[in-house]
């Protein structure tokens, strides 16, 4: 049960010490004080007041009754990593290790993040990409980006010019083969698979599809929130030859209904840039414009903020909800 406003007594508190019984003792719904914990015990801490709003499902009339009671108090504690006492320099996100990371001012589980997603195949390919980690803080991605140094992929290009192949006909081949393969594959050929239903065992059996395409297929639908027709599979097939992701776009309707939005009221920068229609800078100034004007109320207004245009709202918007 909810501690209502008349209900709760306003103190001083320290978001980075205060315990959940006591956060909701003052006002906090108990979901919001649990985020609060468990940011905590991730290894998260709140350098400054504002960082509150940082927390899934704080909102503002919460945070504001809050903001003049709290006190954070200086970390004392040995060894820890703050941007002021890092030295920034120049690095390639691809390849710096978990230590030179810590380094240069991220938090040990964020470093950790990274590398993970290196570790299952992720690539960073743009400065904005950081944006795109768990729990990186958007202050330091600004702070980073103008030292980073994203090296090309010169394994794949050597690899390519020795074989006398370009990775655009090294794709096509990819597609081509993939379509020779599935003339001879089993499977349903005369069903129609419907785009946010079908799930990936339906698409392995699928004659055609199989276990490569079907996972992009996937995970490009998840990173959207769902598909809205199926010309986004070529975006999700992208580097594949025409003429056979044509036959596959044939196999597939739509269930539009299953789409997920995202709440560009609750949103961290992160969560907003990590959608593929969305960069770090639209994301951030998506965020700023929520704080220097509260609270959004019809997507209309994002009209309003410098740095979106036209395709921006032409790709992004139908994927974006205020509440």
């Amino acid at each position: 049960m909810c501690v209502c406003d008349s209900e709760s007594r306003l103190r001083e508190f320290d978001p980075n010490k205060e315990d959940s019984a006591g956060l909701v003792s003052l006002g906090m719904k108990p979901w919001i004080a649990r985020n609060i914990c468990k940011y905590r015990s991730r290894g998260g801490r709140f350098q400054e007041s504002e960082d509150l709003r940082k927390i899934y499902g704080m909102d503002d009339e919460t945070y504001h009754r809050l903001v003049s009671y709290i006190r954070i108090r200086e970390n004392r504690k040995k060894g820890n990593n703050t941007v002021g006492k890092n030295r920034l320099r120049e690095f390639d996100p691809n390849e710096e290790d978990s230590a030179g990371l810590v380094l240069l001012g991220m938090k040990p589980w964020v470093a950790r993040n990274v590398c993970r997603y290196r570790e299952r195949g992720g690539r960073f390919r743009r400065t904005e990409d950081l944006g795109k980690i768990y729990g990186m803080d958007e202050a330091l991605v600004e702070r980073l980006m103008p030292y980073v140094r994203i090296k090309p992929n010169v394994r794949e290009r050597e690899t390519d010019v020795r074989n006398g192949d370009t990775i655009k006909n090294r794709r096509n081949q990819v597609g081509n083969e993939k379509e020779k393969e599935s003339v001879d594959t089993k499977g349903e050929d005369d069903v129609r698979l419907v785009l946010n239903v079908v799930n990936e065992e339906d698409l392995f059996r699928s004659k055609g599809v199989g276990k490569k395409i079907g996972s992009r297929i996937i995970r490009y639908g998840q990173a959207l929130g769902g598909y809205r027709n199926v010309n986004q599979l070529e975006e999700a097939l992208e580097g594949l030859d025409k003429t056979y992701v044509e036959k596959i776009k044939k196999r597939f309707d739509v269930d539009t209904s299953r789409v997920k939005k995202i709440n560009v009221n609750r949103s961290s920068v992160a969560r907003m840039s990590a959608h593929p229609y969305m960069n770090f800078f639209e994301a951030k100034a998506i965020y700023e414009y929520r704080r220097e004007h509260g609270r959004i109320k019809t997507l209309e207004q994002l009209r309003k903020i410098d740095g979106l245009n036209e395709l921006f709202f032409e790709r992004a918007l139908p994927y974006l909800i205020a509440e």
